[in-house]
């Protein structure tokens, strides 16, 4: 999915609004959180048209909901039934709605009690990183087209009760990387092996934690 998103950008960059619209129907296709690109080909449909009246950019975001309607349409030619996909998720997996308590409690836990829940690490750890990505990027002036797609996979990254804040999660939001690599380049130099070691520390730890304590990232 991440290389599809970036295809897309990519192609909403152009201006290639067939071809954005048909990655973004891939990417939605792929996993739930792509459906993250239907807002972001909106917005850069809206600001084509506002700037140079291209109404033809709103093929993107027409095209891009496709993957996911397909698959919630394959999923009922096979089960029979509307909506399964939402069942599994209500009653296999237990998943309800907390929108981001439930991430604001566990790094709560996390600073009363930081070795009690491996849980709790992670999430911490994603949020306190997510909270330094959204300054940088309001620092540097992330293109809004990244912005809609950002708080999309964020949002729906906060709002389950179950599943929170994760790496895994953090990372589909990859837009947030440029603003922390730009401010890493305007700083000194010497900066980079701390930047390398802490990496390198939460590679080791992250895996550490899913292996000894099952701890999915």
């Amino acid at each position: 999915m991440l290389t599809i998103v970036a295809l897309c950008f990519i192609a909403l960059r152009d201006k290639h609004w067939v071809w954005a619209g048909i990655l973004a129907a891939m990417a939605t296709a792929t996993r739930p959180n792509g459906v993250a690109l239907v807002a972001a080909c909106a917005v850069a449909s809206l600001l084509a048209i506002q700037k140079d009246r291209d109404w033809k950019s709103l093929i993107a975001p027409i095209l891009s909901p496709i993957g996911f309607i397909s698959f919630m349409f394959f999923l009922r030619q096979h089960t029979t039934e509307n909506w399964a996909w939402f069942r599994v998720q209500r009653q296999a997996w237990e998943e309800g709605t907390s929108f981001g308590a439930t991430a604001v409690q566990r790094t709560y836990d996390f600073f009363l009690h930081p070795v009690s829940s491996p849980t709790s690490v992670l999430t911490a750890a994603s949020v306190v990183a997510m909270i330094i990505s959204l300054v940088l990027a309001r620092k540097y002036k992330m293109s809004l087209v990244y912005w809609s797609y950002t708080v999309v996979v964020l949002g729906l990254m906060l709002v389950p009760a179950t599943v929170t804040a994760r790496p895994r999660f953090l990372f589909t939001a990859f837009p947030l990387f440029f603003p922390v690599a730009r401010a890493l380049r305007d700083e000194d130099e010497r900066w980079w092996p701390l930047v390398i070691m802490v990496f390198i520390g939460g590679l080791i730890t992250v895996t550490g934690i899913y292996g000894v304590r099952g701890a999915i990232p």
